[in-house]
């Protein structure tokens, strides 16, 4: 399958965009780590943890469906009713993780935690930014698959540099406090939410517009196929949560906030490079295979999509094969680039980090198979399987090992999940194509 495949099919745009989105965000973890220095940087970790369990446990199913569906829709003639069900989903994931936000916040003021160095109104303040981050990315990608990729990459490369806009504007004004910090990403974020939305709905208008009655029927339908695709996205969060963000933690109860903050500007370093290439896929290429499925005679989309994705994940594991051996023979040199000297005192697990991110982000590309035959419950044991060995392993091997333990956990547990994922992908393909 060509290259030229791809960018007819408006590829190239989200992909441009992304990287773009990428160096301001390495622009933004430098300025964080030079400004703040490793003790600050490692409350900051846990605050975006906060913000990542919103993305990851409440609006990452809503947003699988959406992709997922919308073009359905489109086929269909049922935008109407496809927006109503997401905005829907989207009021009631708001609404409860403000309750459980409140519960929480009450629930620290009562229990000392002092260890985590967060106060009770962290907690929803961080919250609200990572309801606001979840959503920009929900429109973008909406853009994208709605074939407007340039708007899309656009929209993404500003909120990046509007963030750090905002945090030198705040220094530079003489603030600079973990909330004062948040606040000022929260209200760039309700900007480029405001200008995200009107842009969604005036691509949207006139279909909006010449629909004037709701059909009950198919907005059933609809809800009734969100509740079916996106529940194993929860569960996978869940789990998916305790496996990313739980190390941290864990960290927090043996490590000092210095120490914290060292392995979370390296977690960051190679989450970030992973992703870089990752994310660009998932942005730009994967709406791209979800339309292409959906046309064509039933073979025809799935042997092209099948091969579509295969294609990428070779690509893909080429271009971290360079990643994880630059990882290895410089690793002071990659993280002083992108943070500072500060935080080079545990360098030598950079490589392991990279590996571990590289086996986690090919896994969730070879996932792709099953969302294509709307199946992705069969990915839960390995879900849950992942999620559950690797929070074993970091409650074990910390208290041994220190930060080297987080390193090991992340290690085994991805590489355990990519190849339980290729199994599970075996079987599928095998028995796709016995029923073609």
């Amino acid at each position: 399958m060509k290259l030229r495949v791809f960018l007819e099919q408006g590829a190239a745009w989200p992909i441009l965009g992304h990287i773009l989105s990428v160096l301001a965000q390495f622009a933004l973890l430098k300025a964080v780590a030079v400004f703040w220095g490793t003790e600050r940087f490692g409350q900051f970790s846990l605050v975006l943890a906060v913000a990542a369990a919103v993305n990851i446990l409440f609006f990452g199913p809503f947003t699988e469906w959406a992709l997922r569906d919308y073009q359905r829709a489109k086929e269909d003639g049922a935008i109407y009713e496809y927006f109503h069900v997401l905005n829907v989903n989207i009021i009631f994931g708001i609404a409860l993780i403000f309750i459980l936000a409140s519960l929480f916040s009450i629930l620290v003021v009562f229990v000392p935690i002092d260890w985590i160095g967060m106060k009770w109104y962290m907690i929803p303040i961080s919250s609200m930014l990572g309801i606001a981050i979840s959503l920009n990315n929900l429109i973008y990608s909406l853009l994208t698959a709605a074939k407007f990729p340039g708007l899309s990459a656009a929209l993404t490369t500003a909120d990046s540099l509007l963030r750090i806009i905002a945090i030198l504007l705040v220094w530079w004004f003489g603030y600079g406090s973990i909330v004062e910090i948040v606040c000022a990403l929260f209200v760039t974020q309700i900007i480029m939410l405001l200008t995200g939305c009107s842009r969604l709905f005036f691509v949207h208008k006139e279909e909006r517009l010449s629909a004037h009655n709701k059909s009950r029927e198919v907005i059933a339908e609809y809800r009734s196929s969100m509740f079916v695709y996106a529940w194993p996205f929860l569960v996978w969060g869940v789990f998916g949560y305790s496996a990313s963000m739980r190390d941290k933690w864990v960290l927090a109860n043996y490590v000092s906030t210095s120490e914290l903050g060292v392995y979370s500007a390296m977690a960051l370093v190679s989450i970030g490079m992973s992703n870089a290439i990752s994310l660009a896929v998932n942005k730009g290429v994967i709406p791209v295979i979800f339309r292409i499925s959906g046309t064509g005679s039933e073979e025809y989309r799935s042997r092209r999509a099948s091969m579509l994705v295969n294609l990428l994940v070779l690509m893909l594991g080429c271009l971290f094969s360079v990643l994880i051996l630059l990882s290895y023979f410089y690793p002071n040199e990659i993280i002083t680039i992108l943070t500072s000297d500060d935080f080079t005192s545990y360098s030598h697990y950079l490589w392991m980090l990279m590996i571990a991110a590289a086996a986690f982000n090919l896994s969730q590309s070879l996932i792709v198979h099953g969302l294509l035959e709307r199946t992705p419950a069969i990915y839960l044991p390995s879900k849950l399987v992942h999620g559950s060995v690797i929070l074993a392993a970091l409650i074990y091997l910390v208290p041994i090992f220190g930060i080297g333990g987080a390193v090991y956990a992340l290690l085994f547990g991805n590489i355990m999940q990519l190849l339980m994922v290729c199994f599970v992908n075996k079987k599928l393909l095998r028995s796709s194509a016995l029923l073609i």
